[in-house]
């Protein structure tokens, strides 16, 4: 009985080999389903962190604003928070 190789990396930049059936030990889908899960994660993350930032810039604004005591005020500092970028 011929025993079949498959090469591996152990991390020393050297590419050994290891009898093939201890190269494949984990199935692919296992690893599609890891990876589905990841990415379901980071979109989560990525999505509360652009709500966070939202929330503070609208913090940003209001807080601007409220400072105003009068129409002229106000008009004034909605020109000077769209120069500035947050609006």
């Amino acid at each position: 009985m011929s025993t079949q190789y498959a090469p591996i990396y152990e991390g020393d930049s050297l590419i050994h080999h290891a009898p093939a059936r201890f190269a494949a030990t984990t199935s692919p889908r296992i690893l599609d389903g890891i990876l589905d899960a990841l990415v379901a994660l980071l979109r989560r993350i990525d999505r509360a962190w652009i709500n966070r930032l939202e929330r503070e810039r609208e913090r940003r604004i209001e807080t601007a604003l409220a400072g105003a005591g009068d129409l002229y005020e106000v008009e004034r500092r909605l020109v000077t928070i769209q120069r500035s970028g947050l609006l």
